[in-house]
């Protein structure tokens, strides 16, 4: 099983945006999955930045780098992660 995980329209506008807060949710959430994974593609669609600054697309960077990790250790590192 692949899960598919699409986010849409993030507008992220510092670091301290309230989205970043919110990873360890859905990586709760994944963790809820009863099925086991083969596999996520985490889709990242819409507006990520709120106004295309660099900083912001720093804190979605590593937001996106938080998620993976966290996801990683719930799938196991033989099944990959794409993004």
């Amino acid at each position: 099983t692949i899960l598919v995980l699409q986010l849409s329209d993030l507008h992220i506008r510092s670091d301290a945006d309230r989205i970043l807060g919110r990873a360890d949710h859905i990586i709760d959430a994944v963790r809820a999955l009863v099925t086991p994974l083969d596999g996520v593609i985490l889709a990242l669609t819409g507006d990520i930045a709120f106004s295309g600054r660099e900083a912001q697309y720093a804190a979605a960077s590593n937001w996106v780098q938080q998620l993976r990790h966290g996801i990683q250790a719930i799938v196991g590192n033989g099944a990959p992660i794409y993004c």
